[in-house]
């Protein structure tokens, strides 16, 4: 072992290109350490390197503890051992084992010590960086797929704070949808890939933008919003004029006995929620065209706005209500599939505040109370908990409801299978057995499943202090890292085996009854969660792998591979299940829900040529076609393009997935567009039909992006992400061969904007919120 010595001076290191006393890995990096701050190869080889930090590393790690004066005190206590043991003859194991247990201690002592802030210095701090950006002292850091952190070379921020850390729609934030155009250009530059990376970035200047009409509709409540959107007149009493209205729609709607002018807010919002759903059931029930699938979203633009604008009314009257909460859980459950994040998140928090402030959480609010009632509020506070959960998965963000405040009882139906609320979702699924339940005590228990099985995967890994605290992604606390690397993927493989077990147990149920709706609805949340929460553990994999020893890597790209092998297998089996279904309005109604799927999938289809890539790309180019058939096609090209209806985006965006897919499948096999449409055809029929209207460029709703004139700040702060601009895939041969556009105003628009744009923060919020208000692509809180 080398003996720390006196630290040379900077002089002298300056001179050094080379560190000779620090293992390969430091010489290599030019890294100055010592004893106290040993990297991780130093460890292993128990080397101690003799070179302490310079002076530009000295800020940097004062904001952490200086560990001379505990190793002195280390290194007495050793001293002391050595001294003991010299007093006592050979052979005493126990004193041996006495002195291993004393060592190991201290080492864990420093190591923990080394970890923490140095509380003083941090009180000082200041300067141009956060004290969080001085906590990582090293940069290779990245918080999660796309984004990487290196504030030498961007002062922009890492992270945005729209998404979550985990979040499925990360592919179209700036730093998501600059990782997709450098992955589908390092495959292939050629005239097809420009093209498909255009028309995405049309898309989002589409639907990433907004009219002036709808800025002015963002700016008020949501029934004069609704009155400006349709070029209504302003009415003294908006309310009641929607309201009569809405209720045309429906025929023979009963409303609530006594409902008029003088009613009060509760019973109309209560009135308004009932109405959405027979409006939803309407659209079950009948056969489904585009004309007919807009009518419904005009009706329920209007049903929506009510809707809202009660709920912004019902707010703050009177005392929390166990009846206005169940119409806000009846108002989620109906909306989550339309909204998007920023709506729903709204209602998300308001359900679980108004749970809390009922005392729904506690069993002792129970006490003295009929045993329906009680039974009620735990119904209730379960469906609030997964409410709670659904949005944690979906935004990418930790939820609000934490069991380790809550100590509600299961409802009481759930006793006949023998299930208490302590148990965990492994000990669940071993518990059930469908034969002694009932389908709605299925459900039930289900969701309570679903709630359970997040609550492990975001407590033990996403948001598990082991794997996020700070002081991990710290060279103070390498010593320990392969320590943590190995629970981090033990834990991974345990919820792997959580997902085999719900395959074999509670899944069965489920695909075996797939044809009552609210059994397929819990189906395809089910498949959600897992294929999110796959996504997400590979997320944290990422961010460890890429702080991690080398000796350790090939162990997490192997962990990560099968997370996404089974994260594709899951769902192919989901696309399958949408299209046996074979009615039309499941891709209007989930089409929010399917976008997301595809989000989820088209990562890795992009990211590294799959086994059964085939099987995959043939089941997104059915289900998008399918989708587009039912709302995009059949409609005024006139209408589309003078007011791009938000329910649009979802299968465009299907159709510019599987249009990538393609692509990338062809590129990966060397293929032409008629071998690639044979070998879909072999699959199915559908398929290479499906391809071929992914592939056409020429097609009614590529034309509509292309001959739009919007500009949003998105695409700009993806294509500042790239150091690119949209020029770069305004490519001759492909304007030549597959656009015409006439006079394209879009260059010059560009131009007398370039000089704002390049001071414009694209991941502020007053940015953002100014720009694209709160109608645009994203709408995420």
């Amino acid at each position: 072992m080398i003996s720390a010595k006196a630290p040379l001076k900077s002089s002298k290191l300056r001179k050094r290109t080379k560190v000779p006393q620090a293992c390969s890995r430091c010489r290599y990096k030019k890294m100055k350490c010592n004893g106290h701050y040993p990297c991780s190869r130093c460890v292993q080889s128990k080397v101690e390197c003799s070179f302490k930090s310079g002076a530009n590393d000295n800020n940097e790690s004062s904001v952490y503890n200086n560990t001379a004066k505990i190793q002195n005190e280390i290194e007495s206590i050793d001293t002391s051992l050595r001294r003991l043991k010299s007093h006592f003859p050979q052979g005493r194991n126990t004193l041996h084992d006495l002195e291993d247990a004393i060592g190991k201690l201290t080492k864990d002592v420093q190591d923990q010590y080394n970890a923490h802030l140095n509380l003083e210095e941090v009180a000082r701090f200041s300067g141009e960086k956060s004290i969080e950006t001085h906590l990582l002292d090293r940069g290779a850091l990245k918080p999660n797929d796309f984004c990487s952190f290196d504030t030498a070379e961007s002062p922009r921020k890492p992270l945005n704070i729209y998404f979550g850390l985990y979040s499925p729609l990360l592919l179209i934030s700036a730093q998501g949808g600059g990782w997709l155009i450098r992955a589908l250009l390092s495959k292939s530059s050629d005239c097809e890939m420009k093209l498909t990376v255009f028309l995405f970035l049309k898309f989002l200047d589409s639907h990433g933008t907004v009219s002036e009409i709808e800025q002015k509709a963002s700016n008020v409540s949501p029934l004069e919003g609704y009155l400006i959107r349709n070029h209504l007149k302003p009415f003294e009493d908006p309310l009641m004029f929607c309201l009569t209205k809405a209720l045309s729609i429906i025929p023979n709607f009963s409303t609530e006995p006594g409902i008029g002018n003088d009613s009060s807010y509760t019973l109309i919002f209560k009135t308004t929620v009932l109405l959405l759903q027979q409006h939803q059931e309407l659209l079950k029930a009948s056969s489904l065209n585009p004309q007919k699938v807009n009518l419904f979203f005009e009706e329920d633009s209007l049903i929506s706005s009510l809707n809202y604008e009660l709920f912004e009314r019902t707010l703050f009257i009177g005392m929390p209500d166990l009846e206005n909460l169940k119409t806000l859980l009846s108002l989620i459950s109906l909306r989550y599939p339309l909204d998007f994040n920023l709506e729903t998140g709204k209602l998300v928090s308001t359900i679980c505040r108004l749970a809390l402030d009922l005392g729904l959480d506690r069993w002792e609010y129970n006490i003295g109370r009929t045993e329906e009632d009680a039974n009620q509020r735990r119904q209730v506070w379960w469906q609030c908990c997964w409410w709670d959960k659904w949005y944690a998965t979906i935004s990418g963000k930790a939820f609000l409801l934490t069991e380790d405040t809550a100590l509600s009882l299961f409802p009481r139906e759930l006793a006949k299978i023998h299930v208490d609320s302590s148990m965990t979702v492994y000990d669940l699924l071993c518990s059930y057995h469908h034969d002694a339940l009932d389908v709605e005590c299925s459900l039930s228990f289900g969701y309570i499943l679903l709630v359970k099985l997040i609550e492990e995967v975001q407590k033990t890994i996403l948001y598990s202090r082991k794997f996020t605290h700070f002081s991990i992604f710290s060279t103070r606390s390498l010593m320990n890292f392969h320590d943590t690397i190995g629970e981090l993927l033990a834990r991974a493989h345990r919820i792997s085996e959580i997902f085999g077990l719900l395959d074999k147990t509670f899944l069965q149920f489920l695909t075996g009854n797939t044809g009552n709706s609210a059994v397929f609805e819990l189906y395809l949340h089910m498949q959600a969660v897992r294929i999110i929460c796959a996504q997400a553990i590979g997320c944290q994999l990422t961010k460890l792998q890429n702080v991690s020893p080398k000796q350790v890597v090939p162990k997490i790209r192997d962990v990560s591979q099968n997370l996404k092998a089974n994260l594709l297998a899951t769902f192919d089996e989901t696309m399958k299940t949408l299209l046996a279904q074979n009615k039309s309005y499941i891709f209007v109604r989930y089409a929010w829900y399917i976008t997301v799927l595809f989000l989820c999938a088209v990562r890795i289809m992009v990211e590294k040529s799959q086994p059964n890539a085939l099987n995959t790309l043939s089941l997104i180019c059915c289900v998008a076609n399918r989708a587009s058939q039912a709302i995009l096609y059949g409609r005024d090209d006139a209408e589309t393009s003078k007011r791009t209806s938000r329910n649009t985006w979802h299968p465009l965006m299907l159709l510019i997935i599987s249009r990538i897919c393609c692509l990338v499948f062809m590129k990966d096999h060397n293929m032409k567009k008629d071998e690639l449409c044979s070998k879909l055809a072999e699959v199915g029929p559908d398929c290479a039909q499906a391809a071929i209207v992914a592939l056409n460029s020429n097609d009614q709703a590529f034309n509509n992006l292309k001959s739009s004139d919007r500009i949003s700040f998105l695409r700009e702060a993806i294509l500042q992400e790239v150091k690119m601009q949209i020029r770069d895939f305004e490519d001759d041969k492909v304007f030549e061969e597959e656009m015409d556009y006439g006079a394209f105003s879009v260059l010059d628009a560009e131009n007398d904007i370039s000089n704002f744009l390049s001071d414009v923060d694209f991941q502020s919020l007053e940015a953002l919120l100014y720009m694209n208000r709160a109608e645009d692509l994203l709408d995420l809180s």
